[in-house]
């Protein structure tokens, strides 16, 4: 038994960080955040950019 992986189009990761973050300041622990937003808010979307 293995861990999911999901391949999520960089530019999507962008654009949600711009639209939920007020801040600009890039960092791992902001991207890893967004990333788990992104798995936790839309992953069973039918529009997700995974």
């Amino acid at each position: 038994m293995g861990r999911n992986v999901y391949a999520i189009n960089p530019m999507a990761v962008a654009r949600y960080r711009d639209r939920h973050s007020m801040a600009r300041k890039k960092s791992d622990h902001v991207d890893a955040t967004t990333l788990a937003n992104i798995l936790r808010t839309d992953a069973r979307s039918p529009n997700a950019a995974l």
